[in-house]
């Protein structure tokens, strides 16, 4: 319980992660407790025994959101899997096959490779890759409303390259990834063969445009039409939210991913080189 509270902890900088807390408490506290259960009951109970009871009780409490939502779920492997750690280790700890000092160093290892491997798992599974580069996969032809209010179909967004932004007013993330999409915005706009707009994705009836204008952002902004909202989500692999696509001039799409990994992208490919 104290896990899932330290989970929803908001996010600390760019680079912050709820789970890097999580992770390591729970670590510590399922280690004291096989311990401390080893130590109390192992006069009439066998500690192996008592480690399959915390084993199968830590099993069938995490298998109902497993089931009920694997993909949605999945984020929190890795720390179940640290949590799962400290379960062994105090066993280990009490059995004398670990000393506590060698249970801290596992920990701290474990911990660094956590925090090191966490963020390429992230991207993965949020948007299907690593680097977030897909092969050329036709988009659907989907309506958007551009400043005017005016309904356009993808098709007629001109470019070499598109880069759309996917937002939504009520993502946090989405808000705090403006000053990096801005900052790219920057680099860009001044190369003919590339094209940047913020698309939201509508969940309420904030009017985008407005909303961007007055946090003094001059990334342009296009709205998907509330009909097609879902194709889109479904057809391009939308997983969570902000998520930046890149399409080619045939409107294929070539990237998925997050801004950082956009601006990796563009770097080690010729896209922002080419001369206007």
């Amino acid at each position: 319980m104290l896990c899932t509270l330290l989970r929803a902890l908001p996010l600390i900088g760019e680079h912050f992660n709820a789970l890097y807390i999580s992770a390591p408490v729970g670590f510590i506290l399922y280690h004291l407790l096989t311990y401390q259960l080893c130590k109390r009951y192992n006069v009439s109970i066998r500690p192996y025994i008592i480690l399959t009871i915390i084993l199968c009780t830590f099993t069938m409490i995490q298998l109902p959101a497993r089931f009920s939502d694997f993909r949605g779920s999945a984020i929190t492997l890795p720390e179940q899997f640290i949590h799962l750690l400290g379960i062994i280790s105090g066993y280990l700890n009490f059995q004398k096959h670990v000393k506590k000092w060698a249970t801290v160093i596992l920990g701290g290892v474990c911990y660094i490779l956590f925090i090191a491997l966490f963020p390429t798992f992230s991207d993965y599974l949020n948007y299907g890759s690593i680097k977030g580069k897909v092969k050329n996969i036709p988009m659907p032809n989907f309506k958007i409303i551009n400043k005017e209010k005016d309904t356009l179909s993808l098709q007629e967004l001109n470019g070499d390259y598109i880069i759309l932004d996917l937002w939504h007013r009520r993502c946090p993330s989405c808000i705090r990834s403006f000053l990096k999409l801005q900052r790219l915005h920057q680099i860009i706009q001044s190369k003919s063969n590339l094209s940047i707009y913020a698309l939201n994705y509508p969940i309420d009836k904030t009017d985008p445009f407005l909303f961007m204008k007055n946090k003094g952002y001059e990334i342009p902004v296009l709205q998907l039409l509330n009909e097609d909202k879902d194709i889109v989500k479904e057809q391009i692999g939308i997983n969570v939210f902000p998520t930046t696509i890149i399409l080619n001039q045939k409107h294929q799409l070539l990237f998925r991913g997050s801004i950082e990994m956009v601006e990796k992208f563009l770097n080690k490919s010729d896209i922002i080189h080419t001369s206007d």
